[in-house]
């Protein structure tokens, strides 16, 4: 099975290289969320949320020390629209682990020396692939790789490099010519002038800011006064028109349990049987109290779109009204949506269950799979 073309291309959008590159360079397989592939190098593997990998049996230990690394990461990164859930290995087999500022997991390292990664490069809600080249710091800590896109780009230039037949060369030559000292002095003169320049600026600018820095501050604190009474005011009129939703610990909590009426792969929808619904399930979904919601938690799941840890994947409904979601949201989870999952352990069994001749039944129709599932 090959990696998902729309998979591959965010993954490779986001680390800007190539996937074939990534894997001869370091001498490893890479799977991607959602699949399962042949094995090609089989000594060590990079994994990106892929749960269901052939042959990842890591030796457990009963003791371990977990090397914890701070990996740097931009501001506001939490919006990323990513999943910092490993669904596979467990604390017993991981020798290190990868966080952020805010202590979210990026990657661990198994006792095997393979990698799992979080998954750095789903969508966000506003469909864009976020950058994500703290993906060659980790590896370099974690395998001493040393090798930036950079240096990948360079061992590709020397190997082609290489494949020229040196008989055939009948000359080579190298010209360059390069005034130091006159590159210097231009080098101090245009220094000196842009340091004067900033100067002649910089007060002036300080002395702004200082004087509207209070103002600012004011604003700000009766924009934050106003935004949490209107997101309460947005609450209690959403509940007036969703009687099936209830406030509980400052949160929107829905009142009924959601089961798995139906699941859609590729562009096909299958029914799954009455008796085994019950199987499929998600309850305690809630909801924070503001006026665009864009993500949402499950108290208990076996759902393929929700994490391990309880993140549920809201898909387009994030960032829109409370009310939109409110009414929205519990219908669009009677729908398993396999194309994207959030836990790819729950995926493979509906998967089979949609291969099975009597696990469930193809509609006649081909529908086109709502947007909140699609990558």
């Amino acid at each position: 099975m090959e990696h998902n073309k729309h998979e591959k291309k965010a993954f490779e959008t986001a680390i800007d290289c190539s996937l074939e590159e990534v894997a001869a360079s370091f001498d490893a397989d890479i799977f991607l969320q959602s699949g399962v592939y042949e094995s090609t190098h089989g000594s060590r593997f990079i994994n990106c949320f892929s749960g269901r990998v052939p042959g990842s049996l890591s030796k457990r230990k009963s003791s371990i020390t977990i090397q914890t690394h701070l990996i740097e990461m931009p501001k506001g990164n939490r919006r990323m629209g990513i999943c910092y859930d490993n669904d596979f290995p467990s604390a017993t087999v991981c020798t290190m682990q990868f966080v952020d500022h805010n202590g979210n997991q990026l990657a661990v390292v198994d006792t095997d020396n393979n990698i799992w990664f979080m998954d750095f490069y789903h969508q966000s809600a506003g469909g864009a692939v976020a950058a994500f080249p703290q993906f060659f710091d980790i590896l370099d800590i974690a395998w001493g790789s040393n090798r930036t896109r950079e240096k990948i780009a360079l061992v590709k230039l020397r190997e082609t490099l290489a494949t020229i037949e040196a008989s055939k060369i009948t000359s080579v030559v190298l010209t360059t010519e390069f005034d130091t000292e006159g590159y210097l002095a231009l080098v101090e003169r245009e220094a000196k002038a842009f340091i004067a320049r900033e100067l002649s600026v910089k007060t002036e600018q300080l002395a702004s800011l200082q004087r509207t820095l209070g103002a600012e501050r004011s604003k700000q604190s009766a924009k934050i006064v106003s935004e949490a009474s209107q997101a309460f005011v947005n609450g209690i009129s959403a509940l007036k028109n969703n009687p099936d939703w209830e406030v509980s610990d400052n949160r929107l909590y829905y009142k009924h349990d959601i089961l798995v009426h139906q699941c859609i792969r590729g562009d096909l929808t299958w029914q799954v049987p009455p008796e085994l619904q019950s199987k499929f399930y998600l309850n305690g979904l809630s909801l924070t109290i503001e006026s665009t919601p864009i993500g949402a938690l499950a108290d208990a799941a076996h759902h393929p779109n929700v994490s391990t840890s309880g993140a549920v994947c809201i898909g387009d409904l994030g960032g829109q009204p409370l009310q939109k979601v409110m009414k929205e949201l519990p219908k669009m989870l009677e729908t398993g949506g396999l194309n994207s999952p959030f836990n790819s352990k729950v995926n493979e069994k509906l998967i089979l269950l949609t291969q099975s001749p009597d696990g469930g039944l193809l509609h006649d129709d081909k529908v086109k799979p709502h947007a909140i599932w699609e990558v």
